[in-house]
This record gives C-alpha cells, sequence and structure tokens, in this order.
C-alpha cells in the first residue's frame, strides 16, 4: 500500500488558512528566480541538546522529502552551519534571534525562508509540531518530484490574540466555563450495550481550551459536566444533567455531525462523536475569526466532519477490562482526525465473529481502516469451549472464516485497508499456548493471501515484559504498550 508521513494524517490544528498569512506558494517552475528547490544537498538541522519533539519533527520532514524527491537528507545535530538547510526548533542562528517578536512570546509558530534555507520554529513542542504540519502539508506534497520553495515564504501563527474582546450572547469570554460531557469522564462511550468509542470529550475540552486561548488571550476553567450548572458554560458533547441543551444535541445522530452555537445562554459544541465534537470547536473558532464584531450570538449551526475510520474487531483483548483498552489509546495516539471504533467482544472466536452484533456495528461504520485480532478464544480448549487448533477440520473452518470476514469488509467498502494481528503471546498461561501458536500461523497465511497488513503482536508481546494480571489480558500500561505496537505499524500507511 501507498505510504504517507503521519504528519500529514494527524491534523490536530484547530485552526485553518484564516489565521495564516503570507503563505502562498509562487510559481511552479523551478526556474522562477522567485523561488528556490530542495535538493538531495539540503540537511535538515536540530539543535545539539535538541528535544524528542524535535527529531520527531526533523524526521517526518525527512520522511516527507524523501517521499517526494526520493533523497534521503541528513539529520544534522553537531552545530555546523551548512550552505542548504531546514531548521528545526530553537537552534543557534541569527535569523531566529529575535523569533519571540514574530510569534509572540507565549503560543506562536513559523516557517520563513531565509536565503535557500528553511525554518521552522515554535514556541513549544506542540506549536513546533503545528508549524511542521503547515509546511508539510503546504509544501512537501508536490506531484512533480519537484519541492519547489517561495523565496517569500513566510508563515506566521501568532499569539497576538485576534478576539481579546470576544463576548457570547452578550456575555464576556471571561464568564465562562469549559464543560465537557459525563461520558467523557469514562474512557469510552458505550451504544447499544458495547463499547464503540474511544473518543474522549475531555480531551476535545483541552484542545479547544488551547484554541480558545490563542484567539483571545483567555484561559477558561474545565470541568465536568456532573458538576453543578454554572451560568456560563460552553458544553461539548451533552450531559443528562444538561437536559435542556441535550434536546438540540439528539438532533446530531450519526457520528460525523456536528452543530455549534447558543442553546438557552449556552454555547453547544456538539456531535455524534466526541470526534464530530472537536470539529465543532473547530467550526466555532473559524466563524468568531471570520465575524466583524466582537459577540457570538448565532443560533446551532449544522456540520459534518471529515475523519478516518477504525474499525478495531476482535475478543475481550480488543474489548478490554476495567475502562482499558487498546483502541482508547490508539484512538489518543491517531488524534481526533481518526475515529477509531472498539468492536470486540469478550468471548468470541474467529469461527463465529460474522453475523455478531458487534460485526454488524463495525460494517455500518463503512470503515476506512480494519484491525482484525482474533483467535486467542479459538487456541484454548475445553469441555465448554469447544475449540480445538490441533483438529485439521477445525483449522480449516478457522481459516475461511477469517477469509470470509475479511472479503466482507472488502465489500463493504473496497478501498478499505486491512491489518491482521496475531493474537499476542500469553507467556503466563500455558492452556492456551499452543492452541494460539496455531492461530498465529494461520492469520499470517490470511494476511499474505489476502494482501492485507500483517501486525504480528505474538512476537512483540514476546520481547516485553507486559503486564497480564489475569493470565490473559492486559491491563493499564501493558494496553498503552500494545497501543504503541499498533500505532508504530499503521502510522505510516494509513491513506484515505
Amino acid at each position: 500500500m501507498k505510504k504517507i508521513i503521519s504528519f500529514i494524517l494527524i491534523f490536530v490544528m484547530i485552526f485553518g488558512c484564516t489565521f495564516l498569512f503570507g503563505c502562498k506558494k509562487d510559481g511552479d517552475s523551478k526556474n522562477d528566480i522567485s523561488t528556490f528547490n530542495i535538493t538531495e544537498d539540503y540537511v535538515i538541522t536540530i539543535s545539539e541538546n535538541h528535544s524528542k519533539k524535535e527529531l520527531s519533527v526533523a524526521k517526518d520532514i525527512q520522511l516527507a522529502i524523501k517521499m517526494v524527491i526520493k533523497a534521503n537528507l541528513a539529520i544534522n545535530d553537531d552545530g555546523k552551519d551548512a550552505a542548504k538547510e531546514i531548521v528545526i526548533g530553537n537552534v543557534e542562528k541569527a535569523e531566529l534571534e529575535n523569533i519571540g517578536e514574530k510569534v509572540g512570546e507565549q503560543f506562536g509558530y513559523t516557517v520563513f525562508a531565509s536565503g535557500e534555507k528553511i525554518f521552522i520554529y515554535g514556541t513549544d513542542k506542540e506549536y513546533l509540531g503545528f508549524a511542521a504540519e503547515e509546511f508539510i502539508k503546504t509544501y512537501l506534497t508536490s506531484e512533480n518530484a519537484t519541492l519547489i520553495i517561495p523565496q517569500n515564504l513566510s508563515i506566521v501563527r501568532s499569539s497576538i490574540n485576534s478576539k481579546p474582546d470576544l463576548t457570547i450572547g452578550g456575555v464576556s469570554i471571561e464568564e465562562f466555563v469549559i464543560v465537557y460531557g459525563d461520558e467523557g469522564a469514562t474512557s469510552q462511550i458505550r451504544h447499544s450495550g458495547n463499547w464503540i468509542e474511544s473518543g474522549r470529550y475531555e480531551d476535545v475540552a483541552t484542545e479547544f481550551a488551547k484554541e480558545l486561548k490563542l484567539l483571545t488571550g483567555k484561559e477558561l476553567k474545565i470541568v465536568s459536566s456532573r458538576y453543578a450548572k454554572r451560568d456560563h458554560e460552553i458544553l461539548i458533547g451533552s450531559s443528562y444533567k444538561r437536559t435542556d441543551e441535550d434536546s438540540y444535541y439528539a438532533k446530531s445522530h450519526k457520528i460525523e455531525d456536528y452543530s455549534f452555537g447558543l442553546v438557552n445562554g449556552t454555547l453547544l459544541l456538539s456531535g455524534g462523536s466526541s470526534n464530530a465534537s472537536y470539529f465543532a470547536g473547530k467550526a466555532f473558532i473559524a466563524a468568531c475569526v471570520a465575524m466583524e464584531g466582537n459577540d457570538f450570538s448565532d443560533a446551532p449551526k449544522t456540520g459534518k466532519a471529515t475523519f478516518i475510520k477504525v474499525a478495531c474487531v476482535g475478543d475481550s483483548i480488543t474489548d478490554g477490562s476495567n475502562e482499558f483498552n487498546y483502541p482508547t489509546f490508539l484512538q489518543k495516539m491517531l488524534g481526533f482526525n481518526y475515529y477509531v471504533g472498539n468492536y470486540g467482544w469478550s468471548g468470541i472466536r474467529m469461527t463465529n465473529y460474522f453475523g455478531s452484533s458487534d460485526h454488524t456495528q463495525s460494517c455500518q461504520l463503512k470503515p476506512d481502516v480494519v484491525i482484525m485480532m482474533l483467535g486467542t478464544n479459538d487456541g484454548y480448549y475445553s469441555a465448554d469451549y469447544p475449540c480445538d487448533m490441533e483438529n485439521a477440520s477445525y483449522r480449516t473452518n478457522y481459516k475461511n472464516c477469517g477469509t470470509n470476514l475479511l472479503k466482507h469488509y472488502r465489500s463493504v467498502n473496497p478501498s478499505v485497508q486491512l491489518y491482521v494481528l496475531t493474537p499476542p503471546s500469553i507467556l503466563p498461561n500455558t492452556a492456551w499456548r499452543n492452541g494460539v501458536k496455531k492461530s498465529v500461523e494461520i492469520n499470517k497465511e490470511l494476511a499474505e493471501e489476502l494482501n492485507c497488513e500483517l501486525i504480528d503482536m505474538y512476537t512483540i508481546s514476546a520481547q516485553g515484559k507486559w503486564s497480564f494480571p489475569d493470565n490473559l489480558h492486559p491491563y493499564r500500561d501493558g494496553y498503552r504498550t500494545f497501543a504503541e505496537a499498533v500505532y508504530e505499524n499503521l502510522k505510516d500507511s494509513i491513506v484515505k
């Protein structure tokens, strides 16, 4: 499958081009004197005492350039100056001496050219990431194997607040509190008796608060809707304790749908999912920037978010335990431009997942990505659990069921990307070990024969010191480690 770097896919920016100025791309000819090209003789420069984020951004830029012009630029951290370089972060360069005056001391970023050098700078690691995203999105997606940069390149996202006197319904923004729906107090949202969403409204509230501060200079308090209602609230999501607002929220029933606007004096940022509420926040910020005055008093407006839908298919190891599971952590890692649905069912086997309620719901999602990890329960034999991977006919049935399941997802969405995971190694549990090994072998065959991506969780989990408190399921940090392993394998290959 086509590879594409994760920065392009995980846009978490609440702002858009309305906030930017001077970001025009001049000319299409590499002979234009107002432009210059990034070529293989460039280096990527980071400071000798670089942070993890600076190195991560450097690697993302390195990969993006390699994809377009097939040149693998070196990453330089030895402090030496280069004639042609892309400078990442806070490096001792004359061009960066007065950078604070340009982007503001608190929050902001800039991407600019000086001569044939490019500088990517952010006031902190988050805004450095924003700067890199904007640069990649705007200039590193060329289709003609060249990277053309305007010499007057100047992208600035400043901490100079454009709406310091913002009011909502005539009330100063300073009087408001950001409230996230009570569903955000747990890791997931339960729909139809099954855990299918791992986005969190509290995370949306945190992201929204950052952008509101950037817009107004005001830092608002964030609380859960489990607490008493305040006079002036910005409600993100929904809450059974905010019934008047919920009467409007109920109109947004699909996961992509969102609404933003005033309801009974409350600014409502709602949606059919936490992801959609995130986009409601984006739309509200954009509306505030676009309006001529300082008072936002609009009744709710609707919109439809666009994100990549990921279905995690599996058994109880996917479903999770004690409110922990790997889709929850994976959602956080991928960001709100992805919707991660958890379709794990405790006790399910490869041989009976097809046609189950979770299978039906995952198909209704029409996923862009399916991450399937089944086979653990098929590996265990008992009188009450009639599975026998030692039996050739059962193994044949297991493989046929896996084939039918994967092909069915392709019939639902012909462009779906399929990831087949092997079951993790159940290190402490000898009763399951031999059968699970057979499941692992067949899952590998399924991935190869059906041209699916393979993530070998059996090998990955065997290499680490994972915690299996009940000798079968990971727990808390174990699920986080699990999600990191999945994320590292798929982050560069998901396409939309």
